[in-house]
Order: structure tokens, then C-alpha cells, then sequence
């Protein structure tokens, strides 16, 4: 069981807030914020804490996006095909849709060889 100071630290941190503005928020004197809130890290039942309100503000987001997905993807690609956006915004909704869609880069491309390519025609005969 988390005490209130600890629940109110562990939600400020799953929201965004940085260890010291987090320990203030919840209570801790300003003057002690930054030790409090290290300590207050290293308890397991805070960690799981705030990885529980991380995964609950997922899920909510989640459901809240639900429904307006393909209206995004259909914002994104108008944007995408518009003659007036410029070739960087484009590139970078190329790569997020194709992330996104599961199409990642390698990280690493062999370029040594180490693979036998055998080169031919096809006899369509």
C-alpha cells in the first residue's frame, strides 16, 4: 500500500513530471524534493505504481483514439499528397505510416556480400 505522498509522486511521474517537480507536487519540501524523489524511485511498489498508471493512461488514450484512427490516417495522407508540404514533413509521414504499419528499416545493411546471387534469364519456353 502507497502512502498518499507516494501515490501523488508515482501518478505526477507517469504523467511527465521530472523526479523533483514530482516530489514537490506531491508534498516533499523543496529542499529535500530531489533526494526524496530518487529515493522514492527506488521503491519497488512505486516503480510498479507508476508503471500501472502508465499502462492505464495508454489503454484510456487507446480508447479515446479508437474510433478516429482512420479520420488521422486520412489527415495524414492528404497532407502527405498536398504539392504545398514540404519534402522533409513528407518523408517523415512516409516513415511513421510505414513504423506504424509494421515496415521498419534495417538497422544494419551488409554490404561485404556473404550472399551468393546467381543471375540468369528465365526461358519463357
Amino acid at each position: 500500500m502507497l502512502t498518499e505522498k507516494q501515490k501523488a509522486f508515482a501518478i505526477n511521474v507517469a504523467s511527465g513530471m521530472n523526479i523533483t517537480e514530482s516530489a514537490i507536487d506531491a508534498g516533499y519540501s523543496e529542499r529535500s524534493a530531489s533526494s526524496m524523489g530518487s529515493q522514492t524511485m527506488k521503491i519497488p511498489k512505486v516503480k510498479e505504481a507508476i508503471e500501472q498508471y502508465q499502462e492505464d493512461e495508454r489503454s484510456a488514450m487507446q480508447r479515446r483514439l479508437a474510433g478516429k484512427v482512420g479520420k488521422m490516417f486520412n489527415e495524414l495522407i492528404r497532407v502527405y499528397y498536398d504539392e504545398g508540404t514540404p519534402p522533409q514533413v513528407k518523408a517523415n509521414i512516409f516513415k511513421d505510416v510505414m513504423d506504424r504499419a509494421g515496415y521498419k528499416p534495417k538497422d544494419e545493411i551488409d554490404l561485404q556480400g556473404g550472399m551468393d546471387i546467381e543471375v540468369g534469364w528465365v526461358d519463357d519456353e
